[in-house]
């Protein structure tokens, strides 16, 4: 349901940018631990914390909870309308093969499409 609507990433209480969903972001942070959260509109993810090193790479996933909770977190629970955690290994491996290739180009001066 909230495929239209831009979600706004925070870094230690901060907005640091905003997203559309399914969309993947970088941000560059210093090293130590750092609070994380998704927020859309009223609505908001739980606080995740990492702390990356050097140069890491720390991979988090957001998602809904599904249309029926969601209405029962939109009454009461506005911190858990998004799941926000921590990506596995399988889960960014999956991730990565769903996402659409690069067409191979068109060779348009053999007269062939």
């Amino acid at each position: 349901m909230d495929r239209n609507r831009l979600y706004k990433v925070l870094f230690d209480g901060g907005d640091v940018g905003e997203a559309w969903p399914g969309q993947r972001l970088s941000f560059d942070v210093a090293p130590g631990e750092h609070r994380v959260m998704i927020k859309i509109d009223l609505m908001r993810s739980n606080e995740v914390v990492v702390a990356p090193g050097s140069g890491a790479d720390v991979d988090l996933t957001c998602t809904g909870r599904g249309s029926l909770r969601a209405m029962w977190n939109t009454l009461f629970h506005r911190h858990a309308y998004l799941d926000l955690h921590l990506m596995t290994s399988e889960e960014r491996a999956r991730w990565e093969a769903s996402r659409p290739g690069v067409p191979e180009p068109r060779n348009l001066a053999d007269g062939t499409e």
